[in-house]
């Protein structure tokens, strides 16, 4: 069986470690400075970094292909932010 607490736990600390990283570009909620992103805004840039992971899986290093899986998932997570608190 899948110890699916230690997967969620790795990709919540990488997921953590990006999104700090990427501070300075605003938020996609209303709590900052910034306009609050809708769903199709955020969807948009999510097929970009699919698009930019794909690349990494054909092309990149593995550490390159970790960082672009991990932006898919920081988008995927903002939508589905969006969603529960709509």
């Amino acid at each position: 069986m899948r110890n699916y607490k230690r997967l969620i736990e790795t990709s919540n600390i990488l997921c953590v470690e990006k999104l700090k990283k990427n501070e300075q570009k605003g938020r996609w909620d209303n709590l900052g400075d910034t306009k609050e992103m809708n769903v199709a805004q955020l969807f948009s840039l999510l097929e970009i970094e699919v698009k930019e992971l794909q690349n990494a899986i054909l092309f990149g290093t593995e550490r390159q292909q970790v960082d672009e899986v991990t932006d898919v998932c920081n988008f995927a997570m903002m939508i589905q932010d969006v969603l529960l608190n709509r």
